[in-house]
């Protein structure tokens, strides 16, 4: 939402980087429409064995920053209850992407206090 003082829900109030100062809006959150991943592991198998999905796929993400730090779900399982963003449905034909869910942000020489999550809708 429009804020005549600042731009508060985009801005990243711990870390000052690419070119912008702490708690400066970045402007919008990352769309990747189409986002490819190659390979040829079957659903239900190996590091797909939580999913109904296999390589290859598409799919398309959604990320913000700064994200949720705690109670967050492990890379390749489904969320349990009271994690992530309870509520998301998705359409036919589609699935969340248990592999996922954002990053931990750290920046070579800033200290701790200023790392972050982003976090990830894919």
């Amino acid at each position: 939402p429009y804020s005549s003082d600042a731009q508060r829900i985009s801005g990243c109030q711990k870390a000052q980087h690419y070119g912008l100062q702490s708690s400066v809006g970045r402007g919008a959150p990352e769309i990747d429409i189409f986002e490819v991943q190659a390979g040829n592991i079957k659903a239900n198998t190996g590091m797909f064995l939580e999913s109904s999905v296999g390589q290859p796929f598409m799919s398309a993400s959604y990320q913000v920053a700064p994200g949720r730090p705690n109670n967050r779900p492990g890379g390749g399982w489904w969320p349990g209850p009271g994690q992530w963003y309870e509520g998301l449905t998705g359409g036919v034909n589609s699935s969340l992407n248990i592999f996922f869910y954002g990053d931990y942000n750290h920046f070579r020489g800033d200290p701790e206090v200023k790392d972050y999550w982003s976090d990830a809708v894919s």
